[in-house]
C-alpha cells in the first residue's frame, strides 16, 4: 500500500525577515525541517546578513548583532534554491504555514540574485489556507496565528517568537494532525489549496471592503494579496 503523504517525509520551511515585502524587504533566517515519522527529524536553520540594519527585531527576536557574522543574503538563498530543488525533485510536500508569504519572498529574492524560478513543480501543503477552508467560521482574535492553530490541533502552543526551523516544525506537525482529524486531505487528491486560497481572499476584501475597516497605519483601504502559493504578479505565470 502506497503511504499517505501526512505518514511519510515532510519538509517544513520557514522564513525570518526585516518585513513584509518580498520587493524591498530582505531575508535574515532560512528554517528547514525535514520530517519523518518513524525517524525523527533532521534540518537546518541560517542566520542571514541582510545588508541592512534590522528594525522589526522584537517580531522574531534576531538582531543587527546576531547576523554580522553571518552569510550574505545571496548565499542564503543560492543555498536553499538549490536545497529545495533536490526537495522537489524527490517529490517531498514542502510544508508552508500560509505559503503565499514565504514561496512569494524566495522566488523574488532568488530573482534579485539571477536565479532561475524552477520550483514550480512543488507540492505544497499550507495549513494556514486548509485550516481556513475546514474550520471556516473560528471566533477569536488572533486564532489563525501558527501558535494558535497548533493548539487547536492538541499541539503545544507556542505564541512566543522562535525561530524559523521551530517553526518549521511546527507547521510540519500541525499538517499531520490536520490530516488525522480530516479525511478529505489524506490523499491530498481533493485539495485545491489554491481555489481555497483565492477564495478565502475574496471573501477576506469583502469583509473589508463592507466593514469599511481600513490599514491601522495608512488609514487607506486594506488590499488582500491574491494568488497561492505565489502571490500575483505582473511577470510571473
Amino acid at each position: 500500500m502506497t503511504e499517505a503523504w501526512y505518514e511519510g517525509p515532510l519538509v517544513g520551511f520557514d522564513l525570518e525577515t526585516t518585513g513584509v515585502d518580498p520587493f524591498s524587504d530582505h531575508i535574515i533566517q532560512i528554517g528547514i525541517d525535514f520530517s519523518t515519522v518513524r525517524d525523527g527529524v533532521q534540518g537546518f536553520e541560517r542566520l542571514v546578513n541582510p545588508g541592512v540594519p534590522i528594525t522589526n527585531s522584537d517580531i522574531h527576536g534576531i538582531t543587527d548583532e546576531m547576523v554580522a557574522g553571518a552569510m550574505p543574503e545571496e548565499r542564503g538563498i543560492t543555498e536553499l534554491a538549490m536545497y529545495l530543488r533536490e526537495i522537489v525533485e524527490a517529490k517531498t510536500p514542502i510544508v508552508i504555514f500560509n505559503a503565499q508569504f514565504d514561496w512569494t519572498f524566495l522566488r523574488a529574492k532568488m530573482e534579485q540574485f539571477g536565479l532561475d524560478w524552477d520550483l514550480d513543480d512543488a507540492r505544497i501543503i499550507d495549513p494556514l489556507v486548509c485550516d481556513r477552508h475546514f474550520d471556516k467560521y473560528r471566533k477569536g482574535r488572533g486564532m489563525r496565528k501558527q501558535g494558535k492553530v497548533a493548539g487547536i490541533y492538541g499541539l503545544p502552543e507556542n505564541l512566543e517568537a522562535h525561530t524559523a526551523r521551530a517553526d518549521a516544525a511546527e507547521c510540519v506537525a500541525i499538517a499531520r494532525a490536520m490530516a488525522r482529524k480530516y479525511p478529505a486531505m489524506q490523499t491530498g487528491s481533493g485539495m485545491d489549496q489554491e481555489l481555497w486560497a483565492r477564495r478565502q481572499q475574496f471573501e477576506l476584501q469583502r469583509y473589508f471592503d463592507g466593514s469599511g475597516r481600513k490599514d491601522e497605519a495608512t488609514g487607506e483601504r486594506i488590499v488582500i494579496e491574491t494568488g497561492w502559493p505565489l502571490r500575483d504578479h505582473e511577470g510571473w505565470k
